[in-house]
């Protein structure tokens, strides 16, 4: 039963931060976890997949993936195609499930990208109203998972949030650009600690509450 989690964000093919984050995680926690989004950035992809793989990460896919292998949306900025990858990697990234359940001491854990099986279903930290009642991904999940712990990504927006009975975090992002950060979530002491990526160093970020 894992305690304590390591949870990293949207990567983006940022292979300098991943491996900082990596290293600073490895004897901090039980296991580590990465939302996808891997491929699609200004780094080195090949090497993300290496250290994603070197560490025992628990990895599943995201739209990012999901659109490289495909052939789709390659006119993003800094996309990826499947011929910048060492077939080996381009397999590896075929196999990663969608989902991936994960048993927490506090109960079951949903790994996701988007929400649930849906890459591109989103939460974000101020969705109320209509955006909430007419979110089916996050009906499905509420009312069907059994999940008391949803960790995701897709926005790139770290959060802690709880719906109902299951508490949503997002492990935020690794992109340069858009202030990038991982987590520690502690079963125990019911505690989310954000680390920030500021100028080559981790910063210790806000701490919120895992309700």
């Amino acid at each position: 039963m894992i305690r304590k989690l390591g949870a990293i964000g949207d990567i983006h093919a940022e292979d300098s931060l991943l491996e900082q984050s990596l290293q600073y995680l490895h004897s901090l926690v039980d296991e580590i976890v990465c939302v996808g989004d891997i491929v699609d950035g200004p780094g080195d992809t090949n090497r993300c997949c290496d250290l994603l793989k070197s560490h025992n990460v628990h990895v599943i896919s995201g739209n990012h993936e999901r659109w490289m292998l495909n052939n789709e949306m390659r006119m993003l900025p800094g996309s990826n195609n499947k011929s910048q990858l060492r077939p080996e990697l381009v397999d590896w990234l075929q196999q990663l499930p969608a989902t991936k359940e994960i048993k927490t001491v506090g109960g079951k854990l949903l790994l996701c990208h988007g929400l649930g099986k849906n890459d591109m279903a989103l939460l974000r930290p101020d969705d109320q109203g209509y955006a909430l009642t007419s979110n089916m991904a996050l009906e499905e999940i509420l009312y069907e998972s059994k999940a008391r712990y949803v960790v995701s990504g897709h926005t790139h927006q770290r959060m802690v949030r709880k719906i109902d009975s299951v508490t949503f975090v997002n492990a935020g992002t690794l992109v340069k650009q858009q202030n990038p950060c991982f987590c520690i979530i502690d079963f125990d002491t019911k505690i989310v600690q954000f680390f920030n990526l500021e100028t080559g160093e981790i910063v210790p970020g806000e701490v919120q509450t895992l309700p």
